[in-house]
This record gives C-alpha cells, structure tokens and sequence, in this order.
C-alpha cells in the first residue's frame, strides 16, 4: 500500500485501476451511505426535479475523475508536508481541537467561496449551472454536478484548512484528516437529497441538511452559504429558515 504515497509516474496499471475503482466506488458510497442511515427520516418537500442533460453528466464525470486525482494528491499532502501528524493519537490532534478547528475553518472558506458565486459572472458563469437543480434529491451525484472551477477550489479548501489548523494549533493527526474528509463528504450529500438530517451539539444545531436545501430554492439571491455549520450564516447574516421557503 506504499504506492499511495509514492508520485503517480510509479505505479503500474494494475494501482492506477484499482485506486480510481476504489475512489469512485467510495464517492459513490458515501452517497448510497446517506440514504442507509438517513432514509428512514422525515422528507422535506417532494418537488420535481429536471433529468440531468449532456453537459450535468460531463461535469459529473470530471469532477469524478477530478476526484481520484484529489485523493492521491491529498495522501501526499499529508505524507510530505509536515502538517499532519502520522505518530501519536490525542485528544487534541483529534476529537478535541483539530477536528473542530477543521469544521471551522474549512466551512469558513467554503462560505466566502460560496457567497463570492452569487456575485456577478461568478454566478452566471460558473455557480448558475449548480442551480439548475432547484430540488437536489440524487446525492452524490446531485452534490458533485458542479462546474469544475467550483468543485476544484471547494476541494483545495481541505488541505488549506489542515495547513491553517497546523499553524494555528497543532498538526492534527491523519485519521482526524480522513475523519474530516469523511464526514465532509456524507453531509454534503446529503445536503443534496430529500432527506431531513440534522446534527445538534449540546442542543444546538450545527447542521441540518435542510439549510442547503432552502439555499436551492433561493437561487441567485442567495442565503445559506455554509455547507458544514450554519454558524457562520447567523454570524454573517445570511441564515435563511426553512419555513420561508419551503411548503409542503
């Protein structure tokens, strides 16, 4: 398994392959995972939505394509930048610190990045297609019909946060990376389906899938930035409730 962290120019077909089956086969997996553990929750409106067309699907697929190059790129990262600790596992390189210092701060960017596409060309050449789908439902499919700008930067925001997090505070460990990653990954899922998920904190909901859902249904007026916390939209003032928008 050393391969993983060894340049691409190295391998053999056969770990091309498999790596790229893998990768897809895991996108595709955490999407089936959302419906497996959420399924059984309340759904929110049962609005119709668009069949996807020609450039849905060429955009679906690169960002998929994009994505096995990510992964391989965010192992290195880890592997040879020093900013992730590969050693000892603590409660503060893990659970404890740099787990909601990740959350944190890669919402924080995703929010900035998020609100500069509903500004102008940004909105009209690259997020707009992102909004054709007023009612997302597929999940991982759904979540990643996105244009390639859009997806490429959002994804750069994991390893900016993991630099940002060990410079701030402390490296944090691998596994808190790959937790992160993880769980970043199922949420924005979804945040893409029909379902009602939600994630509370001491009473406090952190996030709730119907939040992004309300952002859909906005459209180029925007609201909801965040994907992770909707703490930055109530700090921001750009939290939009569910009720305004959404009757069933």
């Amino acid at each position: 398994m050393r391969f993983l962290i060894e340049p691409v120019q190295t391998w053999n077909i056969y770990q091309g392959v498999c790596f790229t089956i893998f990768t897809v086969g895991l996108l595709q997996g955490l999407g089936t995972i959302v419906f497996f553990i959420w399924g059984q929750n309340s759904q929110l409106s049962s609005a119709q939505n668009k069949s996807h067309d020609n450039w849905d699907w060429i955009y679906i697929n690169f960002n998929k394509a994009f994505t096995v190059i990510f992964n391989h790129f965010l192992m290195r990262y880890c592997w040879d930048s020093g900013d992730v600790s590969w050693e000892q596992i603590t409660f503060a390189n893990t659970l404890l610190v740099a787990f909601p210092l990740l959350l944190l701060s890669d919402d924080l960017m995703y929010y900035c990045w998020h609100r500069a596409l509903h500004v102008g060309p940004l909105y009209k050449y690259i997020h707009k297609h992102h909004h054709r789908s007023i009612t997302p439902f597929r999940g991982a499919d759904d979540a990643v019909n996105a244009h390639p700008i859009e997806y490429i930067v959002t994804a750069l925001f994991i390893p900016s946060s993991v630099a940002f997090v060990s410079r701030v505070a402390l490296p944090p460990h691998v596994i808190t990376v790959a937790l992160f990653t993880t769980i970043n990954a199922l949420l924005s899922h979804a945040n893409h389906t029909r379902l009602n998920v939600r994630w509370l904190v001491g009473g406090y909901e952190l996030y709730a899938s119907r939040n992004h859902d309300t952002h859909h249904h906005l459209g180029a007026k925007g609201g909801n930035y965040a994907q992770l916390v909707s703490s930055w939209d109530h700090l921001c003032g750009t939290f939009v409730p569910w009720t305004i928008t959404h009757q069933d």
